[in-house]
């Protein structure tokens, strides 16, 4: 599986450049983003899923979003499956032909009231001791971030009652160290192919390609 991954600036003349690339329904969503971070994360966020399925398959599409019971956002006319993800300028895009959810997060202070609120009891136990609780935190919480991605739930999959070394254990999930932080994949069992491969595109090439 591989998941693309661009760094953006945050500055409005992005925005300008990339607007063109937008669908009207994701032009609007775009548009009613107040922070300029938010709306830049949104608008390079499906501008990577275009250049993603052009790469992948070929095909030029400009897709247009319908969304499933828990509100999970899937492309219309398409068996494509997706999960797009973002954190502070960084946007990711993980395309696959099986349900997936994928999740970026740099490493960040949590409280440990935040902590509790989403691991289980043996998570917090390691969270407490470890030599740094930050990383650790960071780290299950992109792995149930993820999960929560793959169906559309998010908090509401219930991440205290989940393990997320357990979803590693069972092929279920994917984790891998990035940067200062971390990128985690999640499928259904045995639908999740454990190896993943992490493109770099940047803005330059994604405008010129599409």
């Amino acid at each position: 599986m591989k998941i693309y991954l661009l760094d953006f600036n945050g500055v409005q003349e992005e925005y300008e450049l990339i607007k063109p690339l937008l669908s009207e329904q994701r032009l609007s969503y775009c548009e009613g983003k107040k922070n300029l971070i938010n709306r830049l994360s949104s608008a390079y966020a499906y501008a990577l899923l275009r250049y993603a399925i052009k790469t992948g398959t070929g095909e030029s599409l400009v897709p247009v979003f319908d969304y499933n019971e828990h509100g999970k956002p899937f492309i219309k006319g398409s068996t494509l499956k997706f999960s797009l993800s973002h954190s502070e300028n960084t946007v990711i895009c993980a395309l696959s032909e099986e349900e997936i959810g994928a999740d970026i997060q740099y490493i960040r202070p949590i409280s440990l009231r935040a902590v509790e609120k989403f691991c289980t009891e043996d998570e917090l136990k390691m969270v407490i001791s470890s030599e740094d609780r930050d990383r650790e935190s960071c780290r299950i919480w992109c792995i149930k971030e993820s999960r929560g991605k793959l169906t559309g739930k998010g908090f509401q999959e219930g991440f205290r009652d989940i393990s997320a070394d357990s979803l590693i254990k069972n092929n279920e999930a994917v984790c891998l160290p990035y940067r200062n932080g971390f990128i985690s994949a999640c499928g259904y069992k045995d639908k999740l192919d454990g190896n993943i491969d992490i493109l770099e595109i940047t803005a330059e090439k994604l405008l010129s390609s599409l």
